[in-house]
């Protein structure tokens, strides 16, 4: 479980393009893919804990659930 706090995550949420439930201009399989490359299952049940299951939801549960080294390299990508 990784220790961003609010601010931290709505600087991420800035960084990431969030609005609208998308990130960055990824499309569904571009994401999963960018994912893939860290060796995470971003389609895992686990990530998949909000509706409606927008790429901008799975990446906030995904920076709560991860460990902080995790999204680091992640978010470093």
């Amino acid at each position: 479980m990784s220790d961003l706090n609010r601010l931290e995550r709505n600087k991420l949420e800035i960084m990431f393009d969030m609005k609208l439930g998308d990130i960055l201009g990824f499309d569904s399989r571009s994401f999963r893919d960018f994912f893939r490359g860290y060796g995470i299952d971003i389609d895992a049940e686990s990530y998949r804990v909000t509706l409606p299951c927008l790429m901008s939801s799975w990446m906030t549960v995904f920076w709560i659930l991860a460990p902080n080294y995790i999204v680091g390299n992640v978010i470093e990508g």
